[in-house]
């Protein structure tokens, strides 16, 4: 019966593996009732009536913890892992090599002996209570794994990279000290202006800002001349001019 579980090898799933377990941990109960058939067990049957006991509700146990397994998480638990696939893989070992081989060789022995036998019923049950304490224990193990993993991980924050902004034909890109420099230049930049004939100035970065005297700076002419205001008097204003000594001799009234 030894060899390791050959179907775990050729379907590597965990619900094949605890299928298998279950499978040989049933034979061992039924080889108990083989022994009871076959042999004479005096004082000995209270350990057989123990192992056999626990055999029943191990495979009870192991099959209830699988059932809440696959109810919590799914079809995906069939599969398994890797890590849970190996743990059941030993376990059925453990059962057909150091159990299952124990029993078959009491419940059928082929010679007959003079000798009395310890049976050792009492070892093969710490042995078979180990096993289903380890696939217990890995089952737990492996809902813990399915939990882990189905827990959202919060994606790392990826630093927004700004977008390049999409320019025009007639726009371009300024970088900040470029459009201090250009800020500055315009406050002292001015247009020339006139109204009604008279020249006055606007700021070209404020144009509620004007002044009459030309100011400091770069200024935009007008696009062509424009008389500026005489500063000369009407006739009518200018005072009286002298007579001369020649226009006093000019007028006919001279000498």
């Amino acid at each position: 019966m030894a060899g390791g579980c050959v179907a775990c090898e050729t379907d590597p799933k965990l619900f094949t593996g605890v299928t298998q377990l279950l499978a040989e941990m049933t034979k061992c109960y039924q080889l108990c009732d083989a022994i009871r058939e076959n042999r004479r067990l005096g004082s000995t049957h209270e350990a057989l009536d123990k192992l056999q006991s626990d055999i029943k509700h191990g495979v009870w146990n192991i099959q209830n913890a699988y059932d809440e397994l696959r109810d919590d998480y799914g079809s995906r638990v069939e599969l398994g892992d890797e890590t849970a696939r190996t743990t059941l893989n030993r376990a059925v070992r453990t059962v057909q090599s150091n159990i299952q081989t124990r029993l078959s060789e009491i419940a059928y022995r082929q010679r007959d002996s003079q000798n009395r036998e310890n049976p050792g019923f009492r070892k093969l049950n710490d042995q078979m209570t180990n096993v289903e304490a380890v696939v217990l224990d890995e089952l737990e193990s492996l809902g813990t794994r399915f939990k882990n993993a189905t827990t959202e991980v919060p994606k790392p924050v990826v630093p927004r990279q700004p977008a390049t902004p999409k320019l025009k034909t007639d726009e371009v890109i300024l970088l900040s000290k470029d459009l201090d420099i250009l800020m500055q230049h315009m406050k002292n930049s001015w247009i020339e202006t006139s109204v009604a004939g008279e020249i006055f100035y606007v700021n070209a970065f404020d144009d509620k800002k004007t002044q009459w005297g030309r100011p400091r700076g770069f200024i935009k002419a007008l696009p062509g001349a424009v008389p500026r205001p005489t500063t000369s008097r009407p006739s009518w204003e200018q005072p009286p001019r002298r007579p001369t000594r020649d226009d006093t001799w000019s007028n006919g009234k001279g000498w």
